[in-house]
């Protein structure tokens, strides 16, 4: 690990939020990372946020084309006015919950898949890069009390905080937990898995 302090940077809506020096290479923007990896053509990004050892989960909303009432973590589509990917993952993190990145911690993982598009013969290869950010509110260890989630009821309808075993068994008290692809339950229990590990590495 570089022993390089911290970089900061600033947001597209004048907040602050920190970035090790090992993730300052997503301080780009998506035109820029699709031109570095030109195997893909969309870009997707998720952010994971803790809290007392439990994750963050929302359901899509009913209403949805694709996926309604399946169950993720927050994010979407990095988009052209995005000053960087890190931005992106913020902007999608507080329009979807109302959270505010302070802290990225690490990048969890990163999955592709390819999508063909109606009516077309050619397909469109995304990749989505998940994050572990820690928000306004919580400390990244004992954490506040609570942390005020508030949904855009136009994209999801509840939310919950899972347990890892909880995320295993895909069932949270009574609620069962659908996801859109084995990718994005794996990469849930990677973020608890990296976190483990870090507990493992203070002790």
């Amino acid at each position: 690990m570089s022993d390089q302090p911290p970089v900061s940077k600033l947001s597209q809506s004048q907040s602050q939020f920190i970035v090790p020096q090992e993730l300052a290479k997503f301080s780009i923007s998506k035109s820029e990372f699709l031109a570095q990896n030109l195997k893909f053509q969309k870009l997707a990004v998720g952010a994971m946020v803790f809290h007392k050892e439990r994750l963050l989960l929302v359901q899509r909303s009913a209403s949805e084309r694709a996926f309604p009432n399946f169950w993720e973590i927050p994010g979407g589509s990095c988009e052209d006015s995005d000053e960087t990917i890190l931005h992106g993952i913020a902007r999608e993190l507080q329009e979807e919950t109302g959270l505010k990145v302070m802290k990225f911690v690490r990048l969890v993982t990163q999955f592709d898949w390819e999508d063909r598009l109606p009516h077309h013969q050619s397909q469109e290869r995304w990749v989505k890069l998940i994050f572990d950010v820690e928000v306004d509110g919580k400390d990244g260890k004992s954490g506040s009390e609570s942390l005020d989630v508030v949904l855009d009821p136009n994209e999801h309808q509840r939310y919950l905080w899972a347990t890892e075993e909880e995320v295993r068994k895909e069932k949270s008290d009574g609620t069962i937990l659908e996801y859109i692809t084995p990718d994005n339950k794996t990469a849930k229990l990677a973020g608890f898995g990296l976190r483990r590990r870090d507990v493992v590495e203070v002790q």
